[in-house]
């Protein structure tokens, strides 16, 4: 699973699944295409997009991912404030908002492994 800038946070959650923290919309970008200390490494079972994102915008980064026929199965969720009707356009698999601080950030995260990690048949890599 990766994680992007918004849930630096989320180190603290002993419970989740293994996962990787990207903190910039570039860095994704480096790691999903394959560079730096990536290279040929495996791809994630889902990524977690905040759209505000330093670096390069998260709207670019779900495109791309979208766009890309080795990553375009990757399901991605945003969890951000605003924008749902353009990330399901752009290929957003879910969609999760309003979030009022870390204690619902921590039950959101949980439920979502708890759904796309054990529930959901995902694509292998």
């Amino acid at each position: 699973m990766v994680i992007s800038y918004f849930a630096g946070f989320l180190i603290s959650i002993q419970s989740l699944t293994p996962f990787m923290i990207i903190p910039n919309g570039q860095e994704l970008a480096q790691f999903l295409g394959g560079e730096g200390e990536s290279a040929g490494g495996r791809l994630p079972n889902i990524i977690l997009l905040d759209l505000i994102l330093p670096g390069k915008e998260g709207f670019e980064i779900l495109q791309d991912i979208k766009n890309e026929t080795r990553l375009a199965a990757i399901p991605v969720i945003i969890l951000t404030e605003s924008n749902v009707d353009r990330s399901y356009v752009l290929g957003a698999n879910m969609f999760v908002s309003c979030l009022a601080g870390f204690e619902d950030l921590v039950d959101v995260v949980q439920s979502i492994e708890q759904f796309w990690l054990s529930v959901v048949a995902l694509p292998r890599h």
